[in-house]
């Protein structure tokens, strides 16, 4: 006599369960590392950074995809010290097209800006504001993607 259910779950076997591990490993890794960084980085310390080089970059909004749009973003690249050691970063604004990139990366060329930065990996750093000169910040940063190590 069979109880409900019973059938719809067989044994694995141990190549079965070493395959479950590996796949829970290869995916959760990265993934609670991603999450664990986004919750931290509130509490980083913030440093002033200076924008040393601003350029229009083009991209497609949903990658690489022949015959799709492509728009026109601003990209920074800031410079901080921590401790006597220089370090870089970057970011995008989004813009739309090529007239309002170039004047915003005119704009925003040796201004200065907030950074939070990773006191364990002093490197790994964000800008504290999400909009400069009214542009949302983009850091290409995704839960789908993560970048973490």
């Amino acid at each position: 006599m069979m109880v409900y259910g019973e059938a719809l779950v067989a044994p694995l076997d141990p190549l079965g369960w070493c395959m479950i591990v590996f796949l829970g490993a290869l995916f959760g890794i990265p993934y609670s590392r991603y999450f664990l960084r986004v919750r931290s980085i509130p509490k980083w310390p913030t440093v002033v950074a200076t924008i040393v080089q601003a350029s229009i970059c083009q991209e497609s909004p949903v990658g690489f995809v022949p015959g799709t749009a492509v728009l026109s973003n601003c990209s920074a690249d800031y410079e901080y010290q921590v401790d006597g050691v220089l370090f870089k970063g970057r970011f995008r604004l989004m813009t739309g097209d090529d007239v309002v990139a170039a004047a915003v990366a005119s704009q925003i060329l040796q201004s200065k800006i907030l950074v939070r930065y990773n006191p364990k990996r002093a490197r790994d750093s964000v800008p504290v504001a999400e909009e400069i000169l009214g542009r949302r910040v983009s850091l290409k940063q995704s839960w789908l993607n993560p970048n973490v190590w």
